[in-house]
């Protein structure tokens, strides 16, 4: 292996390092502040039957196994991903 590869090879290597760094975190943090995701995931594992609708904002999102979505993006609406056992899966914006 040539001394040009070597060091190609562990440029590319510190580059990927430090883009999978705290940067994604921080995004995705940022993420979840824009619909307060983040103040939800606590309720990852909880059943469906026991969420209160009226306790979230107006345009949240419950996505049930085979539903239809739209295609829109809202970064400020809060949506519950629903498994097939009808427990909430993840919390997120968008």
């Amino acid at each position: 292996m040539s001394r040009i590869s070597v060091a190609a090879g562990l440029s590319l290597a510190f580059l990927l390092a430090a883009c999978s760094g705290d940067d994604a975190t921080n995004a995705t943090d940022a993420a979840s502040a824009a619909c307060g995701a983040a103040g939800h995931e606590g309720l990852v594992g909880t059943s469906v039957t026991d969420l209160d609708p009226d306790l979230f904002p107006e345009d949240t999102r419950f996505n049930f196994p085979g539903a239809a979505l739209g295609e829109d993006v809202n970064p400020g609406r809060l949506n519950f991903e629903i498994g097939t056992d009808d427990t909430v899966q993840r919390v997120y914006c968008g």
